[in-house]
């Protein structure tokens, strides 16, 4: 039987939502040849490329994305076990999950303020697109998202909602626009 070594997870997991060798093995504290080889090693394990060398950017093969499916899984059980059992019991944890584009000014000022409120909460929050947050809330990765979506809602989502768009700009701002 053969076992995977969760850290070459953790290395892919971060060339994937970094979308770069160079960015991860910073976020990861090792050098870009390092995470090159536990990439590399990922791949003699399975047999198979887990990146399209064809196509421009981290590009994932068809074998890479399920790799990286059931990656994102097998460390969200592992956290899971290693945090349940590091404090004598289960830890109260709220995974978030917040767009890019709402990373600022309201979503965190009521994230911290729900924070303060709750102390004995451990609050972890991920930034990422909205179609990448939407999916790995499906595979339950998050407790809660705020994130945009065209398309058709989730039925399995404990309590969801939809709010209207709307944009907004100082009253200056609509002076320049239209003086351009």
């Amino acid at each position: 039987m053969l076992n995977i070594p969760t850290d070459l997870l953790r290395t892919l997991i971060a060339v994937i939502d970094l979308r770069s060798f160079t960015r991860a093995a910073q976020s990861l504290g090792v050098t870009q040849p390092a995470v090159s080889a536990q990439i590399k090693r990922l791949q003699l394990m399975f047999g198979a490329d887990l990146f399209d060398k064809t196509a421009p950017g981290v590009t994932l093969t068809a074998k890479g994305e399920i790799m990286v499916n059931y990656a994102r899984r097998i460390l969200a059980l592992n956290d899971q076990m290693l945090e349940a059992t590091a404090h004598g019991g289960s830890a109260t944890r709220l995974r978030i999950g917040l767009m890019t584009d709402y990373y600022e000014g309201p979503a965190l000022r009521a994230i911290a303020e729900f924070r303060a409120a709750h102390p004995e909460l451990h609050c972890q929050i991920h930034s990422a697109y909205s179609l990448a947050l939407l999916r790995d809330l499906r595979r339950g990765d998050f407790d809660l998202v705020l994130a945009a979506s065209e398309g058709a809602q989730d039925e399995s989502a404990y309590r969801r909602w939809v709010e209207p768009q709307a944009w907004g700009a100082a009253s200056w701002a609509r002076a320049a626009c239209r003086g351009a």
